[in-house]
């Protein structure tokens, strides 16, 4: 049958119940009649009421995304540039909405003006809010990453994360502490360093990279996802486990978390991704869908499969066996 082509006529009955649905209080109806109204019309006037059906229910994100969908029309429009800067406000996008004020405010009638006053006046307050608010959240976050080694490896995984909040300065000052912290979880570690190699952080530190002591110059290393090594044990490992993709997603799982551990070095233990994949394969695939056998003839393949039996019997996963 193909796709169905909805006519402008649809659009005006999805606008009609949309707006039936918000007024009998409808919310999920409402948001969904209008959301396919403004698909079947692309009608500024029909943009205008979904956001604003959008930012009564509190969904402000959501509502800028829409209205972004139409920007020069608010922007253009002293009668809509208001709301326009009231959601941008509470999307804590206060560079926009100041410069959106100050245009109007130098070409608004008295009356007018007032009224971005007001507006100016709302931004201030938030802005200043919200920068209390986070000067708060980063020095509790600081706390948090200065005694990481007391959380679950889980939870210093979500702390890492939320590190991102913090400016590299503010990075580099916990940097020496966190990445030579022999109580932190490997992984925990090497997540640190990526977020000073994401700001290109041109220090040098010293870092803890299983027993040995290296030292790293973030802006010499790559993204974890952008190593070519990386990339090419996905392509392959796809290829070779096309017709069986619960092996699939298991031995990928494990050797990306793996991977992770071997960060940024991996190129000095991954000497070939055939051997490495098949290494992973070997030990998880219990029911010999494949039933490689391996025989590791060059030191360099004797190194990468000590490397991988120690991660197997980390995790304890697989059929693991030391004299294998």
């Amino acid at each position: 049958m193909g796709n169905r082509i909805e006519f402008p006529l649809n659009g005006k009955i999805y606008f009609k119940k949309g707006v039936e649905a918000f007024e009998l209080g409808k919310k999920e109806k409402a948001i969904k009649y209008l959301k396919k109204a403004f698909d079947c019309t692309g009608n500024n006037e029909v943009n205008l009421y979904y956001a604003f059906v959008l930012s009564v229910y509190q969904r402000y994100e959501e509502a800028l995304a829409v209205m972004n969908e139409k920007k020069e029309f608010y922007r253009s429009s002293e009668n809509h540039a208001s709301f326009y800067v009231e959601i941008l406000i509470k999307n804590n996008l206060f560079l926009e909405a100041e410069y959106i004020i100050q245009k109007y405010q130098l070409n608004s009638a008295a009356e007018d003006d007032q009224a971005w006053k007001r507006l100016e006046q709302e931004l201030d307050n938030i802005r200043l809010q919200y920068n209390l608010e986070l000067e708060s959240n980063k020095k509790e976050l600081k706390q948090s990453l200065i005694e990481l080694a007391n959380y679950s490896p889980f939870v210093q995984s979500q702390k890492i994360a939320e590190a991102e909040l913090l400016d590299l300065s503010e990075l580099q000052e916990l940097a020496s502490t966190i990445l030579m912290n022999h109580q932190l979880d490997g992984k925990a570690r090497r997540a640190y360093l990526e977020l000073l190699v994401q700001r290109k952080d041109k220090n040098e530190y010293s870092f803890l990279w299983f027993d040995e002591i290296r030292t790293v110059c973030p802006r010499e290393l790559e993204e974890f996802g952008d190593i070519e090594t990386v990339k090419n044990i996905q392509s392959l490992l796809e290829r070779k486990l096309a017709k069986y993709p619960e092996l699939y997603y298991w031995v990928e799982a494990e050797i990306v978390h793996d991977l992770l551990l071997l960060y940024p070095y991996i190129d000095e233990v991954i000497t070939s991704i055939d051997f490495w994949i098949d290494l992973y394969i070997m030990e998880l695939d219990l029911f010999h869908h494949l039933d490689i056998k391996l025989v590791a003839k060059t030191e360099e393949e004797k190194n990468m499969r000590e490397k991988a039996n120690y991660f197997h019997q980390l995790s304890q996963r697989g059929k693991f066996s030391l004299d294998r």
